[in-house]
């Protein structure tokens, strides 16, 4: 059986996600059912998962786009009746939740592969599926996050996303495992075909995902100024944070040397501008 170095150095030789997926499904070859499920599947190609699976080959796929226009490319990029084209968005009601519309379409219950990959309640989606148990599940994670930070965003309708800690967390409690990684992408096997894939491996976060080159430190100046390990950029927007400071320069001394003038307006500041 592979150790952990030789199976890290044999799924990540493959490319991306497609060549990790084929990887992992080639070693369950002997379950494979050839369905597979994806939303935002987007026009069914662009950053899709499962494009390369379903090319010329009969296989059975869900794909859930809820833009009215890329669904009409999706449609036309599939015109294989086997490619289930569903133009609706994957919520947590009982119409629109994940496991109703597998159901709906007739999918196994243990399904080869599901893509989540939603920018936003992709960690809500994945808690909600309590009748499905996919082989391989993929879901994407917020990589500006660190690995040993626990977090999820709070609502149903923000862009934030989850962190791998948080994603990896849940997995376990629904007896999938973490197996692989990339950029922005976890892979989960369920526990019992895990013994085909990574045979008896254990991954930690930190043997899948490398966190030093985002890892970025927060402190303060004991004159209340603020301070980064790194630059901040939001890397979706391409945008150089340049000050995270709040007070203004003259208020930026330690407070025990503030004047009268001064203590009086920090105090007006603080009520009114507390964040």
């Amino acid at each position: 059986m592979e150790n952990l170095k030789n199976f890290k150095d044999n799924i990540y030789s493959q490319h991306g996600e497609d060549g990790i997926i084929k990887e992992i499904l080639y070693r369950l070859k002997e379950f494979t059912d050839n369905q597979f499920c994806e939303f935002g599947a987007w026009d069914g190609i662009h950053l899709s998962n499962v494009y390369a699976l379903i090319k010329n080959k009969n296989h059975k796929a869900l794909l859930i786009e809820p833009d009215k226009k890329k669904f009409i490319d999706l449609c036309k990029n599939n015109p294989n009746p086997e490619i289930i084209k569903l133009n609706t968005y994957v919520g947590l009601n009982d119409k629109n939740k994940l496991d109703t519309l597998l159901a709906s379409n007739n999918f196994n219950i243990n399904f080869d592969f599901l893509s989540i990959d939603v920018d936003s309640i992709d960690y809500y989606i994945f808690k909600s599926l309590a009748i499905y148990k996919p082989k391989l599940i993929c879901i994407e994670y917020n990589p500006t996050i660190p690995n040993d930070v626990d977090f999820v965003q709070k609502d149903h309708y923000s862009n934030h996303g989850a962190s791998a800690l948080a994603l990896i967390k849940l997995a376990k409690t629904k007896n999938y495992f973490p197996v692989c990684s990339t950029a922005s992408n976890l892979f989960f096997i369920h526990e019992d075909y895990k013994k085909y894939v990574v045979g008896d491996n254990n991954f930690e976060i930190d043997d899948l995902i490398d966190d030093t080159k985002i890892k970025n430190y927060i402190f303060y100046g004991f004159d209340g100024s603020i301070f980064t390990s790194r630059e901040v950029r939001l890397p979706w927007h391409n945008f150089l944070v340049k000050d995270l400071n709040v007070l203004n320069s003259f208020l930026r001394k330690y407070p025990r040397n503030y004047n009268f003038l001064e203590k009086i307006i920090f105090k007006l500041y603080r009520k009114f501008k507390s964040y």
